[in-house]
């Protein structure tokens, strides 16, 4: 089957909605989106799975499409927001229903392939891109590919067993029994800290290792960073894409836990349930 369209988005994640919910919101009509999953179906199990409650950015930055720095808050609390409100760190819960409801208002959905991708190939003006379907092999022609795509399953030690050693994006919280087991955590972000609260009060004797110190903070980037700000304004009147890359990457300014998950970490750690090493990095490591 050949299939042809204008822009064509391998990644069904935030990245490629994002792109997608632009694009339909600007008048293109002619974009299809590649996954083999339902659009953020990864980011919403990996929400759930990890038990996060807050995102590290305030409301004001999920602008959506529009362009709108209260949207979120509104479609959510169906009330018109403060600049506290705005500047609060937005819920998970919050975040994945408004990423829902533009999914549905652009039709997104309607618009994905679903197939894996193995195969992109450049012509002198054109693009044939191959993916695997339920119905076989299957080629789009476009005149712009996009990969927005995570960084995939993470690598781990090839003699991992299936529970043993697991990477926090395959963590599902419920699924062990830690009750008296000694967990060792790699980090020292907020999925470290809150999956180091959650299996402490599960009975636990956790043991985390950080890199740096644990730093605690509400957000993790700069307030002028909210829309409207120093920040966000020199983001947006920067035409370098070099330069948008280079503002990005200093954007993260707080790559530790927030306070409230500070609070819990705090106590446990005055209970003896959890121990912190800082400022050290794994070198190596074994099963026994």
């Amino acid at each position: 089957m050949l299939r042809r369209t204008e822009v064509l988005i391998v990644g069904g994640g935030l990245q490629a909605c994002a792109l997608a919910a632009q694009l339909a919101h600007r008048g293109q009509k002619e974009f299809l989106v590649v996954d083999p999953n339902p659009l953020l179906s990864t980011w919403l199990q990996g929400m759930e799975s990890q038990g996060l409650s807050v995102l590290r950015t305030p409301y004001s930055a999920h602008i959506g499409p529009e362009d709108d720095p209260g949207a979120m808050w509104r479609h959510t609390n169906k009330s018109e927001p403060t600049p506290e409100r705005l500047a609060s760190p937005a819920g998970v819960n919050d975040f994945n229903r408004y990423c829902k409801s533009v999914i549905s208002r652009h039709q997104r959905e309607e618009r994905r392939v679903s197939g894996w991708v193995t195969d992109i190939t450049q012509g002198n003006s054109l693009f044939l891109t191959t993916l695997v379907t339920a119905q076989g092999e299957e080629h789009i022609v476009s005149d712009v590919v996009v990969v927005a795509i995570g960084l995939g399953r993470p690598v781990m030690p090839g003699w991992q067993s299936d529970w043993r050693v697991r990477h926090s994006d395959l963590v599902r919280v419920n699924d062990l029994d830690v009750n008296g087991q000694t967990v060792c955590i790699l980090g020292g972000g907020l999925t470290a800290g809150t999956l180091a609260v959650h299996y402490a009060e599960e009975g636990a004797q956790v043991v985390m290792v950080s890199r740096s110190s644990i730093s605690v903070s509400q957000l993790e980037s700069d307030p002028e960073w909210i829309p409207g700000r120093r920040l966000a304004e020199q983001f947006f009147e920067t035409d370098d894409w070099d330069e948008k890359a280079r503002q990005l990457r200093a954007a993260r300014v707080g790559r530790g836990v927030t306070p409230e998950v500070w609070t819990k970490l705090a106590r446990h750690i005055a209970l003896d349930n959890i121990t912190v090493h800082e400022n050290v990095e794994v070198k190596y490591w074994e099963s026994l």
